[in-house]
């Protein structure tokens, strides 16, 4: 699981861990991830153009840390909760 993320250079915000489901198929994944007010705009000036997720990976301390990049990801919609 991520300590730290980032979907296309924002930063994203929330109490959870960020964990990419992996899986055979062409089946969609779809998630909702937490952003400030202030980035929301940002992200949704996207429109159709593929966006990458970042992880931060914690390797377990001493400068092991690692990074994971998810490409082509599209932002489909503002979430209200």
């Amino acid at each position: 699981m991520a300590h730290k993320a980032t979907l296309a250079g924002v930063p994203l915000e929330g109490p959870r861990e960020i964990a990419w489901p992996f899986r055979e198929g062409t089946q969609a994944v779809e998630m909702d991830f937490d952003v400030a007010p202030r980035d929301l705009g940002k992200l949704l000036s996207y429109g159709r153009t593929p966006v990458s997720l970042k992880l931060k990976l914690d390797g377990g301390g001493q400068g092991r840390d690692k990074q994971q990049e998810i490409r082509n990801l599209y932002i489909i919609r503002k979430c209200r909760r």
